[in-house]
């Protein structure tokens, strides 16, 4: 008799110990996905400039990268990919100038003269931190990007000679 509620005893330590440590591992892991940095990317396309003397009378798209994860990331650069082909455009005229850490709820704003730009060939922009890790914004649809990837993908690669 005293065997069988030591075994039940043992049983119930044994199930509140996984019980206990199956909620331990979701709290973990629910912690480091709220942790990890995550910026964000916003296109605002046909802003105009008042009372700034540097873009009188331009229009321009702004591409606004926020931080909304809790750690501080350095953002080294701001890009563009354009469709169906191998060029990128790196956007240079940025507030604050790069590189810069934004903390969580920080920004950085890349500014775009919409004169020199063809929204029309804008596949995505991006930025990239210290570390190499990208941040996308779609802006063409997703049969135009697989389409434009699958002909830089087959297409010989045209260098410009100087």
């Amino acid at each position: 008799m005293a065997k069988d509620h030591t075994a039940v005893i043992g049983l119930m330590i044994a199930v509140y110990g996984a019980v206990v440590a199956t909620i331990n591992s979701i709290v973990q892991i629910i912690t480091a996905r709220r942790d990890r940095t995550d910026v964000v990317l916003k296109v605002r396309k046909n802003m105009t400039a008042v009372n700034f003397p540097r873009y009188a009378g331009i229009t321009l798209t702004l591409v606004t990268a926020t931080n909304r994860g809790k750690r501080p990331v350095n953002i080294q650069g701001f890009s563009t990919i354009l469709l169906d082909s191998h060029d990128q455009w790196m956007l240079a005229d940025t507030h604050p100038p790069i590189p810069h850490e934004i903390t969580e709820g920080q920004d950085i704003t890349a500014y775009i003269d919409e004169a020199t730009l063809n929204r029309n060939l804008v596949e995505c922009y991006y930025v990239w931190d210290s570390v190499g890790r990208t941040f996308r914004i779609h802006i063409a649809p997703w049969h135009r990007r697989v389409w434009s990837k699958l002909r830089r993908k087959f297409a010989p690669v045209q260098h410009v000679r100087r």
